[in-house]
């Protein structure tokens, strides 16, 4: 079953975890592809596919793939990046911002937080 989670890193950026990245998966045997901000890493037929997206604060990580491998992944980047909880992004235009404002800085939408 393929899944697909969203983190937002702070204080690190694409040029930074680019590179540790492809390192952390050329160790666990993968096949590494790169193209400007995505990152293909295949093993056993096993696809994992990241994509970052840089901010003024951070560097947004969109990983889907196995639920496993990305799990693995997802646990692994907290070993050395601190997430930024309470964050958002905007489903009409993409802006992240915090949970704490009722409207999108970028488009004035307002968001839908999903209540329990």
């Amino acid at each position: 079953m393929e899944i697909r989670r969203i983190k937002f890193i702070k204080n690190l950026h694409l040029n930074e975890l680019m590179p540790m990245l492809q390192s952390w998966l050329s160790e666990r045997e993968y096949e590494v592809y790169t193209v400007a901000n995505r990152i293909d890493a295949i093993k056993d037929n096993v696809t994992l596919k990241i994509l970052l997206e840089d901010y003024a604060n951070g560097c947004i990580i969109r990983v889907s793939g196995q639920a496993e491998v990305v799990n693995e992944f997802v646990s692994h980047l907290s070993d050395f990046v601190q997430f930024e909880q309470g964050i958002v992004q905007c489903e009409y235009c993409g802006t992240v911002f915090s949970v704490n404002e009722k409207r999108c800085p970028n488009c004035g939408a307002y968001i839908k937080l999903k209540r329990k």
